[in-house]
């Protein structure tokens, strides 16, 4: 037979008081949303973000995306295309990047 529960369980009453969803609001701790936005309180961030970006680091990248025969994005874009892409604005985007000024 099954039990249903009522207002007085207290496995129902904690579910209710945690609203919907997996990681109610009220419960949220931990980690910032959007690390990357000015004023982030990890200082290697920057650090982190500044070895990424460094030439030989997107090389291997890329080179692994090509090794991978990666698909087209959300911009629709193929590797060829990618490519060409960079070529004209990755100093600009890595700059934007570093600056965490950068929106896709």
């Amino acid at each position: 037979m099954r039990r249903t529960r009522s207002a007085d369980d207290p496995v129902k009453r904690d579910a209710e008081a945690e609203g919907a969803g997996r990681n109610p609001a009220e419960y949220a701790i931990g980690a910032q949303g959007r690390p990357w936005v000015k004023g982030s309180s990890d200082p290697q961030g920057e650090d982190l973000l500044a070895r990424v970006v460094e030439p030989e680091n997107m090389k291997r990248a890329w080179k692994q995306v090509k090794r991978n025969k990666g698909a087209a994005g959300i911009d629709g874009r193929d590797l060829e295309e990618t490519m060409a892409f960079l070529r004209i604005h990755w100093p600009e985007i890595r700059q934007q990047l570093l600056e965490e000024t950068y929106t896709p």
